[in-house]
């Protein structure tokens, strides 16, 4: 005969207590109404007068058990209550046995305390990771219990026994018997001071479970093997016939197969959410509640196994597959192309690589890896340490960038600004989120993850080298086009983190909860979020702004090739091609610092600057280099944007004069609220061609 066990109800059906047990606390003692922690069989604390009433109570519960023996904990108090029972039931001496294994929890230094405090310095949910200095916790107690009762079950059989114990013990010695987990035991226990009232006895609901170590359930081999099954006792009483588990186990591929309804404990549970097929016919479902799945990811390894057997048990039993998808990884390698081995050390150790860089940018170069598309992959740390750097720094840069510059245009009105925003940076940055909307989009519907990541690598790049430093003077001046430009950086950064969630989850709700602050209507969560949905968007735009940077780069190698610095003006750029819109041809003569661009179709080269240098242009060039090196007296000094400061400048009349002319604009580009001019101690530094000395104050 075969009995096949499908549930832990089964196996309870076919394992049997070789006794009957019963649990009772002793009755109230003087550690109890002084509300101390007694955790030491040598302190008197005795039973009180209602605590021995309590007890009487009890027994008189347990007359009609035939109790054949009883077990008690060594104090004084579970003594006295285990003394006045066996009186009343009539056992003899050799019946009651100290055991001191069922003792009170072991409290350490914590002994004689307050039972309030101790509460506060151990709380309930921490009690199993958490040990008393010189104690034990839940997880000893619970262990020693499990030991007890599974050691009598060997040495005992067919007695009626009687548990006397305390609270902690009674309360762990019926999670051991149930075969609960930490997090179940906790759960039954929540904060109540007590499992068991004083003197309230109970039948311990015991049959012999497989368990590991700390007394969890686990149906593996090989505690499975250690539990005696048999068959139901007949109606005499003749015991049923010893069970022998057959000794090959099954494909555990079969177990994991099973996941996608086996998570919904089907069929013990949720039955309306699916329907066995139907003899002849295709299986249906009643509701569906994941089932079957958008996608399933795994290793290349697992598609005999896991998608196999899911995909067999799927149809078999609901005509249907379980999932739609399937996305196969390859295996992850050394960096020298070898198998990673712990042999060889030929890898970093992974929480070293997540701590360093965080787990966003290991996340994020594996899932833009050849990794996704089932090939095999060499890691190497530099591609994690470049993700960290070069996308979420520079992408976190920007979000610093623009709260130094929002301070309180966080709100609506900053968002309306952005709608009648004709700057062109504004529509191109606009433009490029739509692209990248559109790029993401299109990998994550057609589950090419790599294809999906790729496109946010240059984005960032160009939000953060492009628009946000052609957008620094606009951030910071004032009205309207600041508004435009705060506005427009927050919607793109919120957009793109809802992209970024599922690939940089962290980065992605850090950025969105940060720029999030002022809305009431935005989400808890990026995670919470609708999936962006991509607009049309100004393709001859993005065209045109390739353009610009590629005559900006070109004119930029000329300016390095002449040996001219960038914040010197020059008169012209000539550049070869059709002329572009005067917007756009702005940002090239800002770029470059020029003072006029001119087009020209037929010219021989591609660009040509004029690099003829007039005292007009030398004296701007002079009053940027004095905006830069005051720029970096503030860095220096530490001030930010909202300190306005004093210069105090000590120079020849010549750099007096240049100063004095130019002050509207050097106090503006940087933030000064007066200029002096006096001797300064110190020494004298060279800003353009001039030897100066300067200090910047509060």
């Amino acid at each position: 005969e075969t009995v096949v066990i499908g549930s832990l109800d089964d196996l309870k059906k076919y394992s049997h207590p070789k006794n009957t047990y019963f649990v009772l606390r002793h009755g109230e003692a003087e550690n109890n109404t002084k509300y101390v922690i007694s955790s030491k069989a040598e302190t008197q604390h005795h039973l009180t007068e209602k605590g021995k009433a309590q007890v009487h109570e009890a027994a008189e519960w347990l007359v009609d058990k035939k109790i054949d023996l009883i077990f008690m904990s060594p104090f004084v108090r579970t003594r006295e209550t285990a003394a006045i029972v066996a009186k009343r039931l009539g056992l003899t001496a050799d019946k009651v046995i100290i055991e001191p294994s069922i003792h009170e929890l072991n409290a350490g230094i914590y002994d004689g305390m307050d039972f309030r405090e101790f509460i506060a310095k151990l709380p309930f949910d921490s009690r199993f990771d958490v040990q008393p200095p010189q104690g034990e916790n839940y997880a000893d107690i619970k262990k020693r219990m499990g030991d007890f009762l599974y050691s009598l079950e060997k040495k005992y059989s067919g007695k009626r026994i009687l548990i006397v114990t305390h609270d902690s013990p009674a309360f762990l010695l019926v999670a051991a018997a149930k075969g609960f987990d930490r997090e179940h035991i906790l759960g039954i226990r929540g904060n109540a001071d007590h499992f068991l009232q004083n003197a309230s006895p109970m039948i311990l609901d015991f049959v012999p479970l497989p368990h590991n170590h700390e007394y969890e359930l686990d149906f593996h081999r090989p505690y499975i093997d250690t539990i005696e099954l048999s068959m139901p006792a007949d109606v005499n009483g003749k015991p049923g016939r010893r069970l022998v588990r057959v000794p090959e186990v099954f494909d555990c591929w079969f177990e994991s197969g099973s996941m996608p309804f086996g998570e919904a404990h089907y069929p013990f549970e949720n039955k309306d959410i699916f329907e066995p097929k139907p003899a002849g016919l295709s299986g249906l479902f009643k509701k569906s509640r994941g089932y079957p799945a958008d996608f399933i990811a795994e290793g290349q390894d697992q598609t005999r196994g896991w998608f196999y057997s899911m995909l067999v048990l799927g149809v078999a039993l609901f005509g249907k597959s379980p999932y739609k998808n399937v996305i196969v990884n390859g295996l992850v390698l050394a960096e020298d192309g070898q198998k990673m081995s712990k042999h060889l050390k030929n890898f970093p150790d992974l929480m070293l690589t997540v701590n360093k860089y965080g787990a966003d940018a290991l996340r994020f170069y594996l899932l833009s890896s050849p990794l996704v598309r089932a090939q095999e992959f060499a890691f190497a740390e530099r591609g994690v340490d470049e993700v960290a750097k070069k996308h979420i720094g520079r992408l976190m840069n920007v979000v610093t960038f623009y709260e130094m510059y929002a301070g309180g245009v966080k709100d609506i009105e900053s968002r309306k600004a952005n709608a009648v925003s004709t700057n062109p940076l504004d529509l191109w940055i606009l433009a490029r989120l739509a692209e990248l909307t559109e790029e993401v989009t299109a990998g994550m519907e057609k589950y090419e993850l790599d294809r999906a990541t790729r496109p946010f690598m240059d984005f960032i790049d160009d939000l953060s080298t492009w628009y946000i430093r052609r957008s620094r003077d606009r951030l910071k001046g004032d009205g309207l086009d600041k508004q435009a430009a705060l506005a427009t950086t927050r919607r793109v950064l919120i957009e793109t983190a809802k992209l970024l969630a599922p690939f940089m989850p962290f980065t992605a709700e850090d950025i969105y909860l940060r720029l999030n602050v002022f809305a009431s209507t935005d989400k808890e969560s990026v995670h919470l979020e609708e999936w962006p949905v991509a607009h049309k968007f100004d393709a001859k735009l993005l065209t045109e702004m390739k353009e610009v940077r590629r005559i900006a780069s070109l004119a930029l190698e000329a300016r390095m090739k002449a040996k001219i610095n960038v914040r010197q003006p020059l008169a012209k750029l000539s550049v070869k091609g059709a002329a572009i819109s005067p917007e756009l041809a702005a940002i090239i003569l800002d770029e470059i610092n020029v003072k006029e661009i001119a087009f020209d179709e037929t010219a021989a080269i591609d660009i040509e600057l004029d690099t003829v240098l007039t005292p007009e242009l030398k004296e701007e060039g002079a009053v940027r280099e004095f905006i830069r090196a005051i720029q970096d007296a503030r860095k220096e000094k530490g001030l930010t944007i909202q300190d306005r400061a004093v210069l105090t400048i000590d120079g020849d009349a010549v750099v007096t004069d240049l100063i004095s002319k130019n002050k509207a604009t050097i106090s503006a580009a940087t933030l000064l609220k007066d200029i002096v001019f006096k001797k300064l101690e110190g020494e004298e530094v060279m800003i353009a061609e001039f030897k100066v000395k300067l200090d910047i104050s509060k």
